[in-house]
């Protein structure tokens, strides 16, 4: 590598020359560590939306939709010094519609209907070959032909050893994925005034469908069809020889055939899950006493199919899924509906003319994440055989339960503005977890595997601080302080990785978890003159400044998170360090201008004005995002004293710039109104 190092320096607000960054250049392929843009990345956006409101009094009917569409290329850190052109490519559009129908029946009462329909597509693969899945180019036999997912056969350069193991120039972006997910939904809601009682009661009815396909490694199905060619397949084995060919790369395929088609070979039914709810409420009020009490039915169907033992697993072959299990015994079956009866209750009275006493409870449920819930059997069957360390989706999720407790009081500050206090108790059951099947066994034979189930437990509870100003001559202010705990078994359903991988004891106690954040607040403050405002009429300004302290994190000893395998070996006990503070100061202007009839609001907004840097994720050897301390350590200098150039590589290897949320940032624009 030619390489050398330009230090560059600029005058500060008082005329000192002060260093501003170090540009390294690398004869390799001019490597730059510069400020800007990321390079090949970023996307474009197109948002359309509108509505029509019908009003044939006493029914409104409102019909309106949202469409969106994005496409672009992901930042891939590994790829920015040498093959940041080959940075994958992302498509997403989302698609909803609505249909929303109020009925007066009279003064005191009205029937509500809604419809509603939601479809979202993602794609995400390599940029060069994308979503071109014709892996045998020309011929049904493997013929290499110029379309192939990849012209190269797979053969990638190898990994830049001095540059810190960044992907080398050309390398293919191994992966593709499609996701689609819809649902059409319905719901009706009741309101009625009698009395002192304000009577509601609904119902609403969710059908969704998931679909979703990826190739875990499409460079292997391009190897397995090279070689094809050389030793074609007949006729009579070519369905099962694609099916082991596609399975081997671990191919997903819900609502889509093993090769991507929406018929065919190996293809299994998409997921439908059924989500459903009624409930009932009733509002009392009475002179110095509001009481809501009301209870609702949840109703959750996967639809989908389960053995009753999952330690009990029968393949056929190699590569599917006995689904008969051994000539029926631990047959899968359809997983019967979920229901739950969860009652609310809250209440409020005055305990003066200037504070209001508050409380509540309420029980309440979330089904699972359906990403987590349906799996293939291609997938399930691959998870069994290749012996790596994999994670399965599980279809008898069941859907979690939490408990939530609030107290809190209401005080009125002088005439104008009030000040809300509540404490806040929520108790979470049945989290998703990951770990390894107990006593497993595949086709009879003992076989470690893991599986995503219920089992985490946790518990959020604090105190939160709201004081609301109401606008006083333009002025209007809000203040908010949250101290909060949260803590559990398991932070998220991936947490239990290594110990699963390792076959170690789950932990069982309570530890503050990886979203833990004890404070959190913010002030915004906002002026706005009106149209008797001269020269700045109909013109505000917005402040809005945010604080946080940092989440959780487990310390552990140092190791390269480069070159090392990224084993922890925590030096504290779970969750006990915590990362930097964050705050952003942002600020809004704008304002409105009346033109021909027709209004616009013009606007200007400085996001995190300070240009704050803010920490979103350190290195658990070290408590920092751009340094894992490897380099200090003796095999970090050891390394060092082997590459000359090694240090400055090996530091923008770390140094993704995830790690650190947004930066200063302007954006500028018009509001139209029709």
């Amino acid at each position: 590598f030619n390489y050398y190092k330009h230090t560059w320096y600029d005058e500060d607000s008082l005329g000192n020359m002060v260093q501003m960054a170090d540009t390294i250049y690398s004869g390799y392929n001019n490597f730059q560590e510069v400020y800007g843009a990321k390079a090949n990345a970023g996307g474009t956006r197109t948002t359309v939306s509108g509505n029509v409101l019908l009003d044939f009094s006493p029914l409104r009917i409102k019909v309106g939709g949202n469409l969106n569409k994005e496409e672009g290329r992901s930042y891939t850190h590994s790829y920015s010094v040498a093959n940041s052109a080959n940075n994958p490519m992302f498509k997403e559009s989302a698609l909803s519609t609505y249909l929303n129908a109020t009925y007066s029946i009279s003064d005191n009462s009205y029937l509500k209907f809604g419809l509603s329909y939601y479809n979202f597509v993602d794609e995400f693969g390599d940029n060069t070959y994308f979503d071109n899945l014709n892996f045998s180019g020309l011929n049904s036999y493997g013929a290499v032909g110029a379309d192939l997912y990849t012209q190269m056969e797979g053969q990638n350069p190898s990994s830049l050893g001095n540059a810190a193991q960044f992907s080398a120039y050309g390398t293919t972006y191994n992966d593709y994925a499609k996701n689609e997910s819809s649902y059409l939904g319905t719901k009706l809601d009741y309101l009625n005034q009698i009395g002192d009682h304000e009577i509601r009661s609904g119902f609403e009815y969710r059908k969704n469908e998931i679909k979703y396909y990826r190739i875990g490694q499409p460079m292997e199905i391009t190897f397995k069809y090279y070689a094809a060619e050389m030793d074609p397949v007949a006729d009579s084995l070519y369905d099962d020889w694609l099916y082991g060919v596609y399975h081997d790369a671990y191919t997903e395929n819900l609502g889509y055939s093993v090769d991507g088609e929406s018929a065919g070979n190996g293809y299994q039914d998409p997921g439908e899950p059924i989500v459903m709810g009624l409930y009932f409420q009733d509002k009392i009020e009475l002179e110095d006493l509001v009481v809501n009490a009301g209870v609702r039915y949840d109703y959750f169907d996967p639809q989908a199919e389960a053995p009753d033992d999952w330690s009990d697993i029968w393949l056929t072959g190699d590569r599917g899924v006995d689904r008969d299990g051994n000539d029926g015994e631990n047959a899968w079956k359809k997983i019967e509906p979920y229901t739950f009866l969860n009652p609310r209750l809250g209440f409020s009275f005055p305990v003066s003319d200037r504070t209001k006493f508050h409380a509540q409870y309420g029980k309440f449920t979330q089904h699972p994440e359906l990403n987590k819930l349906y799996l293939s059997d291609t997938r399930l069957s691959a998870n069994l055989t290749q012996g790596n360390m994999t994670v399965s989706p599980n279809p008898s999720l069941k859907p979690e339960e939490t408990t939530q407790y609030e107290v809190g009081f209401t005080q009125q500050v002088g005439g104008n503005s009030a000040l809300n206090v509540t404490g806040f108790y929520k108790e979470i059951r049945n989290y998703t977890m990951m770990a390894n099947v107990a006593d497993a066994k595949r086709n009879g034979v003992p076989f470690s595997w893991s599986q995503y189930m219920n089992g985490d437990f946790g518990i959020v509870k604090g105190l939160s601080f709201n004081y609301n100003m109401r606008r006083v001559n333009g002025l209007l202010a809000n203040v908010s302080y949250t101290l909060s705990y949260a803590e559990g078994t398991g932070s998220d359903a991936a947490s239990n990785f290594n110990i699963a991988w390792i076959g170690d004891t789950y932990p069982t106690v309570i530890n503050p978890l990886e979203y833990d954040q004890r404070h959190t607040g913010s002030v915004m403050v906002d002026y706005r003159l009106d149209e008797n405002g001269g020269l700045l009429a109909n013109t505000g300004i917005n402040l809005l400044y945010q604080f946080g302290s940092g989440t959780a994190y487990t310390p552990a000893e140092g190791y390269s998170v480069v070159y090392d395998r990224a084993w922890l070996t925590p030096v504290g006990t779970v969750n006990s360090a915590y990362k930097p503070w964050t705050s952003t100061l942002d600020l809004k202007v704008d304002r409105k201008f009346e033109v021909a009839g027709y209004s616009f609001t013009a606007f200007i907004y400085l996001l995190n004005a300070l240009n704050t840097d803010n920490v979103d994720e350190v290195y658990s050897g070290s408590g920092e995002a751009g340094s894992d301390g490897w380099l200090s350590t003796p095999n970090g200098k050891d390394w060092l004293s082997q590459h000359s150039n090694g240090e400055a590589y090996y530091n923008a290897k770390i140094s993704d710039p995830r790690r650190w949320d947004a930066p200063r940032m302007l954006r500028f624009g018009l509001n139209f109104e029709l």
